[in-house]
């Protein structure tokens, strides 16, 4: 890994949507490797009318993984159009009471904005990842999430 410059410690679990739902699954299972994990409109324990288990069963990763949980707000759902199959704010709320109930850092940040991934989430996310490494204390959470701006009105500490 070191001839082509992978960082080991800097593998995160990212992602939007159905790949926020699989990053749930991850840290659920690989959550031994992981530096850390940032959900966008993701969740755990979806009661999907299709299917007979829920998607994205939660269980607790096996480390201590700081956990970014971005959602946005009631519009931010799945399909839409007057159909609800998948309600990600709910979902995110679930995912982030049963982190922090197993003792995992987690940062819950809301927009406004529905199913879709503002400039400002891009921007908290950016911050997450390059804030944490494997292993190594959360600077974010040694700084407390006040001292900075990406997470500034929109963002709580869940504890």
């Amino acid at each position: 890994s070191s001839s082509i410059g992978i960082d080991l410690s800097r593998v995160h679990a990212i992602g939007m949507s159905g790949g926020a739902l699989f990053t749930t699954v991850i840290a659920r299972d690989r959550g031994d490797t992981l530096a850390s994990m940032v959900e966008m409109s993701g969740g755990s324990d979806v009661e999907m009318l299709t299917f007979d288990e829920p998607l994205s069963v939660y269980g607790a990763p096996a480390y201590p993984t700081p956990a970014l949980l971005i959602s946005g707000g009631d519009t931010d759902i799945w399909p839409g159009g007057g159909l609800t199959l998948v309600d990600f704010n709910a979902a995110t709320e679930n995912l982030a009471t049963q982190l922090s109930d197993d003792g995992h850092f987690v940062v819950r940040c809301e927009h406004s904005q529905g199913h879709a991934i503002p400039m400002t989430a891009l921007s908290a996310a950016r911050l997450w990842v390059n804030s944490h490494k494997f292993e190594e204390p959360s600077a974010i959470e040694a700084e407390g999430i006040d001292a900075f701006s990406e997470f500034n009105g929109w963002c709580n500490l869940v504890d």
